[in-house]
């Protein structure tokens, strides 16, 4: 790229990777006890996944003037450890949301180990081909995952009661498409590689193609992911609210609760006392 997006590039990619470091502030600070939102649980592998690409992108920022062995094994050692975690965040939820077709750790990563030899055997230069077998074999497939489980949980599965998951759905809907989107572009690495003659994708080639480097839309759709798992977090908040409110109605007595003082000064107690 020759045009005014090499002269921003550097701030492209601390863009970007904020974002994710965005993304890892929000879902690591989201409680992991909703009754709600059975998948909080999981969400620290997806905070981790923020955390660990965050830091890549920033490797990746100082790999642009001149790229060192140290800094490429560096680099793909992070895409891979970030790629597995938002791969164990779908592949968790998967296998919590079916009983039918589970999927092992130890098969799925067998497979992965597999397909990525055949993918990079025969290379000259084997790590620029292992970083790009990564995004077409790991990191598109765990995004996908990922947006999949998302939207299995909006339909109202076994993990959000359909009766009170309405005011969540355009959040998790929100999500879902972030993380389809950012699958697709994961296709298209945010370093070019020297395979342009296989007919593998490059960010050239997205250049071309839009007139933007490939990392301004990946990291408007982690921002949209991060911003979706916000307002998830509000939502969730008062479902878990109502569903306490719910509860205690039906008490035949009431519930209160109070300070530890000498006037036992009251916090909270429920009404028609």
């Amino acid at each position: 790229m020759t045009t005014w997006s090499d002269n921003v590039l550097g701030l492209i990619f601390q863009f970007y990777g904020l974002a994710f470091f965005s993304l890892c502030a929000v879902t690591f600070a989201l409680p992991k006890f909703y009754t709600v939102l059975k998948f909080a649980r999981h969400l620290n592998w997806l905070a981790g996944f923020g955390l660990l690409h965050g830091f890549f992108e920033f490797l990746c920022l100082q790999r642009l003037p001149e790229s060192t062995s140290w800094l490429d094994i560096s680099s793909i050692g992070l895409l891979i450890a970030s790629f597995i975690m938002l791969l164990e965040f779908g592949r968790r939820n998967w296998n919590t949301l079916t009983a039918s077709v589970r999927l092992g750790a130890a098969p799925l990563y067998s497979l992965l180990t597999v397909a990525l030899i055949l993918f990079v055997y025969p290379a000259d230069e084997p790590l620029p081909k292992i970083e790009l077998g990564v995004h077409y074999l790991l990191g598109a497939p765990a995004a996908w995952l990922t947006a999949y489980v998302l939207l299995a949980n909006d339909s109202g599965g076994p993990t959000i009661p359909s009766a009170v998951s309405h005011p969540a759905c355009p959040c998790l809907k929100a999500a879902a498409a972030g993380f389809a989107v950012y699958g697709l572009l994961t296709l298209v690495p945010s370093l070019d590689h020297p395979f342009s003659t296989s007919g593998l994708p490059g960010a050239g080639d997205f250049y071309w193609l839009t007139g933007l480097p490939v990392q301004i839309p990946k990291a408007l759709s982690i921002i949209v992911i991060a911003l979706s798992f916000v307002a998830l977090n509000r939502q969730a908040g008062i479902l878990n609210q109502s569903n306490l409110f719910r509860v205690l109605n039906t008490l035949n007595g009431f519930v209160y609760r109070c300070r530890h003082d000498r006037q036992w000064s009251m916090v909270f107690i429920t009404e028609g006392v």
